[in-house]
């Protein structure tokens, strides 16, 4: 099944704990502004242009320029504490492929996923889970930012499409069980940043786990 966004993590907690209706929501995970090991063509701390605080919108919009990668260990435990909190034990998460962001300082941006499939497994009171998401393709479109909020608005070509696929005991699960609703990529997310990367959850679900990418150049 085709959905017409990245959902991300946020989705997650809103629809997959539909399933269990006595399933508790899970608690957000918080890893720091800094993302994962600087890249050496990146910008520091110290001799970035964007690194003046006096004017906090132009340093987040300075700091979100670049490429940056998703983090998969964040994107990994994001999605096994969901999981496990959703009524579900002996969760395992694994990932291949990637996501990239790319903000340009024109204005524009690219989302590109290519071949990022994230498999989940677990045991819930009805059976085995098993959870294939995947991303492949490119959405573009404009970003603006301020302070603490990014919004990416996509192009006339769309959203990036997630496939995916859900069962139980090797059993698709109808579609209205999987994650098709929920805050979009190219909704406002909240943002912090720094010269290791930057990480987002939608404004409008501060509950949602975070989303962290590493900055690659």
């Amino acid at each position: 099944m085709k959905t017409s966004v990245p959902i991300l993590i946020a989705a997650l907690a809103l629809g997959l704990t539909a399933c269990n209706d006595d399933s508790t929501d899970a608690s957000p995970s918080t890893p720091p502004a800094t993302t994962g090991a600087e890249s050496s063509s990146g910008p520091s701390a110290d001799d970035a242009s964007w690194a003046d605080e006096s004017d906090p919108a132009l340093r987040t919009q300075g700091c979100l320029e670049g490429e940056f990668v998703l983090d998969d260990d964040v994107w990994v435990r994001g999605i096994g504490d969901v999981l496990t909190a959703s009524d579900l034990s002996g969760v395992q998460v694994d990932v291949t492929g990637r996501v990239t962001v790319t903000l340009e300082p024109d204005g524009t941006y690219v989302v590109a996923g290519e071949d990022q499939s994230t498999t989940s497994r677990g045991s819930s009171p009805g059976g085995q889970m098993l959870w294939v998401m995947t991303f492949d393709g490119t959405e573009s479109g404009t970003w603006v930012a301020d302070a603490s909020v990014l919004t990416l608005t996509a192009g006339p070509g769309g959203r990036l499409a997630g496939d995916h696929e859900l069962s139980i005991d090797g059993n698709p699960l109808p579609t209205d069980m999987l994650p098709v609703s929920g805050t979009p990529w190219s909704d406002t997310l909240t943002v912090t940043c720094d010269a290791g990367g930057f990480v987002t959850r939608p404004a409008d679900d501060p509950q949602a786990p975070d989303v962290a990418f590493r900055r690659a150049r």
